[in-house]
This record gives C-alpha cells, sequence and structure tokens, in this order.
C-alpha cells in the first residue's frame, strides 16, 4: 500500500512539473514541424502538379498545410508553389517520394520564436523501376506560438539538390 501510494506520488509530481515548466508546448514546437516537413516532402500521387490556378491551388492546400502555418506564411507558402514543386519533380523523374528522417536543430530562441535547421532524409522510389535513391534536403523555419498553438511563420528549403 505504501509503494502505491509513493508510485501516485511521483507520478503527480511528475505530471505538476511537465504542466508547469511548458513540457507540452516544447513537444509541440517539434511535432508541428516535423509533421509539416514530412507531408510535404511525401509524394505519393501527381495530382498537385497539374492544379494551374491559384484559387484551385490554395484549396488544394488549405486541408493539408493550412494548421502548420501562420496566415502570413502560408500565403507565402502557397505564393511560393513550394508544395507543387516537388510534385512536379517527382512526376518529371517517375519517382514516389516518402520520407526517412527529419532532423531539427535549434538554432536561436527569444519569446516565442524557436528557429531550426532541418534535414529531411528522403526515399525516391522509382515508379517503374523499383530502385530506391536517398538523398536529403536541408533548410530552415521558425516556429511561433500564437494562442498557445505552435505554428510555422518561416519556411526556407535550400535549393533542389533532389535531381543533381
Amino acid at each position: 500500500m505504501v509503494k502505491i501510494k509513493w508510485c501516485s506520488g511521483i507520478f503527480i509530481v511528475s505530471v505538476l512539473i511537465c504542466i508547469l515548466t511548458g513540457c507540452e508546448q516544447k513537444n509541440e514546437r517539434i511535432k508541428v514541424p516535423e509533421d509539416a516537413l514530412t507531408k510535404l516532402f511525401t509524394v505519393s500521387d501527381y495530382s498537385l502538379a497539374h492544379v494551374n490556378e491559384r484559387s484551385e491551388y490554395e484549396n488544394a492546400l488549405e486541408n493539408t498545410y493550412e494548421a502548420y502555418f501562420t496566415p502570413d506564411a502560408f500565403s507565402n507558402f502557397v505564393a511560393d508553389r513550394v508544395a507543387a514543386r516537388y510534385v512536379t519533380l517527382a512526376e518529371k523523374e517517375e519517382v514516389f517520394i516518402s520520407v526517412n528522417d527529419v532532423e531539427l536543430t535549434k538554432t536561436q530562441e527569444e519569446n516565442n520564436h524557436i528557429s531550426y535547421d532541418f534535414k529531411v532524409d528522403l526515399v525516391l522510389n522509382n515508379t517503374k523501376t523499383g530502385k530506391e535513391i536517398f538523398k536529403s534536403q536541408t533548410g530552415q523555419l521558425t516556429v511561433t506560438t500564437e494562442e498557445e498553438k505552435a505554428k510555422i511563420s518561416r519556411l526556407y528549403i535550400a535549393p533542389d539538390n533532389l535531381y543533381q
């Protein structure tokens, strides 16, 4: 009986410490960019490459990506056609792309902004031969906490080296 009380006490103290220090928020600040980058670099069909009108393109991205970005960052994401870039390249090379790993390295933190360098390890699977090629894509992003939710406020992806 004493052992159960002792274990319960340790658990309650651990939960309180995590709540008071914001453990959950820090985890979300890592989960948001990891999830967004995984979705961005995963290409399993080529339909987005054939959407030309901006409003149609934006509508296609809203359900998948808007939740990860601040409004301004999402507008830039749409305007730069970042998501279509990888779909178009994948279609041209006849590959599907999957994410093997996402590495985030914190470079700066101030107030409610955390900047990261990132590296995404990709697997390019040729749709005709089945041959797999392993490549990496790098960049930087900033995660901002607004209304207790972490969102990407800046995204920079280094020039493509996937098909060189």
